[in-house]
């Protein structure tokens, strides 16, 4: 997958909405009916590629399960602050 470096938040969001649209065009021929349908050639159902590209999915869990956070270090960093 290729990398990109922006100039800017600006120029980022131009790009994320480029791509949108492109992407929107794409499926303007496909019905809701259809919505869900497999196609030949195709591992993905037209609403599982949108899920996939808006990153729809598992919400995912903060800290990991199982990872334990280091009290000192984000005390340290200023993630928190003492009362």
């Amino acid at each position: 997958m290729p990398s990109y470096d922006y100039a800017s938040k600006h120029e980022l969001k131009a790009a994320i909405h480029a791509a949108y649209l492109k992407l929107d065009a794409e499926y303007d021929g496909i019905s809701d009916a259809d919505r869900d349908a497999r196609f030949p050639d195709v591992d993905r159902t037209p609403a599982e590629i949108w899920a996939y590209q808006l990153g729809w999915g598992d919400t995912p869990k903060m800290p990991a399960p199982g990872y334990k956070w280091n009290p000192s270090l984000v005390r340290s960093r200023g993630m928190v602050t003492s009362n």
